[in-house]
C-alpha cells in the first residue's frame, strides 16, 4: 500500500488534562502521513492551552462545534476527514507508536480486508495498565473475519484500537446518533452486517483509559444502551442476529459437554482414590459428600 493518508478523528469535549497525550501519541507515529481533525464539542475547560503546543502543526484542523456529544462530534470528524483510512482515538485514550504502521502493513497485504483492529490495554486510574481483559479473554474467536458472529454478545473493542477504510464507511453511513452509547458496538457490527471483512492484530497497540469521568462509568445506564444497540441491529438485520445467536448456542454447548467431561474425569479419580485408600487398609474410605 503506497503512502496513503490517515485521518484521525479526535471528538473532544472538556479533556483538556488528556488531550495533549492523545496528540503526541498520533504525531509520534512511525506512519507519518496523517491528518488530525480535533471536534471541540463545546467544551468549556481551557482547552485552548492544552492545544497551544500544537499550534504549529499543519496536519491538525480544529473544528469547534456546540456540544451535540460525543457521536455527532465524531460524524463531524468524518464529514471533514479526507483520508482513505480513519482512525478514531477519543481525546482521553493514546496510541502505540507503532499501531498505524502495524495496522496499514495488514489491509495493504489483504485489500479485501475493510477493518483491521489491535488487542488495547484498559487504564484506570490514569496510569494503571490492566494486564487481564484482553480481547482473547472476552471473544472466543477474535480471528473470525464474521465480526457479528464472534462479537455479538461480547461487546466489541474500543473505537481506538481500529483502523478502517474510509470507503466501507461511505458504504454504509456514521454513527447512531440516536444512541446514548455503544454507538461504536453498533456500528462495527453494522458494518461487519454489510459484508466488511475483518482481522484481529494481537498486539495491543491502543490504551482505552476509564476514569470518572468517562462514560463508562455508568453501569445502569450502560446497560440500558447496550439493550437499545441489539435491538436496532435486530430490526436492521434480523437473519445475522440469529446466526450470531445459533453461533452462541453451539459455544455454550460445546463448553458444557466440556465441563461435564472434565466433572466425570474427577468423578472417575475420586473413585480410583477411594478404592485405593480401602485396598490397602489405610483407614476408612472417605465419606462421599451429598
Amino acid at each position: 500500500m503506497s503512502e496513503v493518508l490517515v485521518s484521525v478523528i479526535v471528538p473532544c469535549y472538556n479533556q483538556g488534562r488528556f488531550v495533549g497525550e492523545a496528540l503526541e501519541s498520533v504525531f509520534g507515529q512511525t506512519y507519518a502521513r496523517v491528518e488530525v481533525i480535533l471536534v471541540d464539542d463545546g467544551s468549556t475547560d481551557d482547552l485552548e492551552a492544552a492545544l497551544k503546543p500544537f499550534a504549529g502543526r499543519r496536519s491538525l484542523r480544529v473544528i469547534r462545534q456546540e456540544n451535540r456529544g460525543l457521536t455527532a462530534a465524531r460524524n463531524r470528524g468524518l464529514a471533514e476527514a479526507q483520508g482513505s483510512l480513519l482512525q478514531f482515538l477519543d481525546a482521553d485514550d493514546w496510541l502505540d507508536p507503532e499501531k498505524l504502521a502495524r495496522q496499514i502493513a495488514v489491509l495493504a497485504a489483504n485489500p479485501e480486508v475493510g477493518l483491521v483492529y489491535s488487542d488495547y490495554y484498559l487504564v484506570y486510574n490514569n496510569v494503571d495498565l490492566c494486564e487481564r481483559d484482553t480481547v482473547a479473554d472476552r471473544c472466543d474467536d477474535p480471528f473470525n473475519p464474521d465480526l457479528f458472529l464472534t462479537w455479538w454478545i461480547q461487546g466489541v473493542f474500543p473505537p481506538c484500537a481500529a483502523l478502517v477504510r474510509t470507503e466501507w464507511i461511505q458504504r454504509v453511513g456514521g454513527f447512531n446518533t440516536q444512541l446514548q452509547a455503544y454507538e461504536d458496538y453498533e456500528f462495527w457490527l453494522r458494518l461487519s452486517a454489510h459484508g466488511c471483512q475483518v482481522r484481529y492484530l494481537p498486539d495491543r497497540l491502543a490504551y482505552y483509559r476509564q476514569h470518572d469521568g468517562s462514560m463508562t462509568a455508568d453501569s445502569q445506564r450502560l446497560h440500558i444502551a447496550l439493550q437499545a444497540a441489539r435491538s436496532e441491529l435486530a430490526r436492521q438485520f434480523p437473519d445475522k442476529v440469529g446466526a450470531a445467536m445459533d453461533y452462541l448456542d453451539s459455544i455454550y454447548y460445546r463448553r458444557e459437554m466440556q465441563l461435564r467431561g472434565e466433572i466425570e474425569a474427577l468423578h472417575a479419580e475420586n473413585a480410583r482414590l477411594r478404592d485405593a485408600l480401602t485396598s490397602t487398609g489405610e483407614g476408612p474410605a472417605p465419606t462421599t459428600l451429598s
